[in-house]
């Protein structure tokens, strides 16, 4: 039986959600400073822990889950491997898309 020789999703190198959350003075989480918009609100340490919230934010498994294939302009770009997509907070304070390019990171964007 052959296997087939699948490509790995490349990560992307997005932390939120994987390595940090944000805590506004209010209670508020969201996944990121950068993604500190009322559309990004994941929980209330007022009314959750820190740890439920992390564990079970339909939002961070998302997150957790992108990969640079799944943004635009990216999927096919020779710089992919080093960029990794950048910042999705900048990606969407630019283009309301969590899967548009960081214009500050992005060569392909440059050239």
């Amino acid at each position: 039986m052959v296997k087939s020789l699948k490509t790995p999703r490349m990560p992307s190198s997005c932390s939120a959600g994987k390595a940090e959350l944000y805590i506004a003075s209010d209670g508020l989480v969201y996944p990121c400073l950068g993604l500190a918009f009322p559309e990004f609100v994941i929980g209330d340490v007022k009314k959750e822990s820190v740890i439920d919230i992390w564990k079970n934010s339909d939002l961070l498994k998302k997150l957790r889950k992108l990969s640079v294939d799944d943004f635009e302009k990216c999927k096919d770009c020779k710089f992919k491997s080093i960029c990794r997509g950048g910042c999705r907070g900048t990606a969407y304070f630019n283009y309301k898309s969590l899967t548009a390019p960081d214009p500050f990171q992005c060569d392909y964007m440059k050239s």
